[in-house]
């Protein structure tokens, strides 16, 4: 029962970001700037060199990185909720 609860409340929140980014893509045709978070929100980026997780608050300085067109786009620019970063986990440790 604790499992089937768990997991509806993950499919929950991943249908809660979904509506959210697509909030953003609508965003973008009024021409505002548009983050994928507010600030305070707590993402996660993964790092693809070494296979860890990124721990991060959305902030001023998050935007200037997200904005800066001198970074590459990949992957600072792929984040994750905690609720997508433990359904991840939870996939990759299944398929192992």
């Amino acid at each position: 029962m604790k499992k089937a609860w768990r997991e509806q409340r993950e499919l929950v929140a991943l249908k809660d970001d979904q509506i959210a980014m697509l909030e953003r893509r609508l965003a973008k045709h009024t021409g505002e700037k548009v983050y994928p978070f507010k600030e305070g929100d707590l993402y996660y980026v993964f790092n693809q060199l070494d296979g860890t997780w990124i721990e991060s608050v959305w902030d001023d300085e998050s935007e200037r990185i997200h904005d800066s067109p001198t970074i590459p786009s990949h992957p600072h620019r792929v984040y994750f909720t905690i609720d997508q970063k433990n359904v991840i986990e939870k996939f990759n440790s299944e398929s192992n």
